[in-house]
């Protein structure tokens, strides 16, 4: 559909963090379409972007201050020597030894992974900004 663009929806608190800046994003409204053929690397993503927002964490008492929310995250990530100890198989039997890639962003500001940084492997974050 060209000369189409996606519409925005305006985020709408109430309370105290009512017209609060959306800082991972850099404005009030949401604005981003994440797309990956990798759904750990997508999740790990969507996470770093989330767990920064005061405004998401400050509401939901299971994320605020919570270290294991992203557990599912290192799990997949290293599921060749799963943190839990764990041996996952596929359908057929087979020991899975990759389920996609799992890192985090340097910084918020910057928000840079592995490839981003010049390594071969890894999430490489792509910002188009108009």
């Amino acid at each position: 559909m060209k000369g189409k663009e996606i519409e925005t929806p305006k985020i709408i608190v109430s309370g105290p963090s009512a017209g609060a800046y959306l800082a991972s994003i850099l404005c009030y409204n949401t604005s981003s379409v994440f797309v990956s053929q990798d759904p750990v690397a997508i999740d790990s993503v969507g996470a770093d972007f989330l767990m920064n927002e005061p405004v998401v964490v400050d509401r939901n008492g299971a994320l605020k201050g919570n270290p294991n929310v992203e557990n599912y995250l290192h799990e997949a990530g290293l599921v060749r020597d799963a943190p839990s100890g764990n041996v996952y198989q596929n359908g057929n039997g087979e020991i899975v030894t990759n389920l996609g890639v799992h890192e985090h962003w340097n910084n918020s500001a910057e928000k840079l992974y592995g490839r981003n940084l010049g390594k071969d492997e890894g999430i490489e974050l792509i910002s188009i900004v108009r």
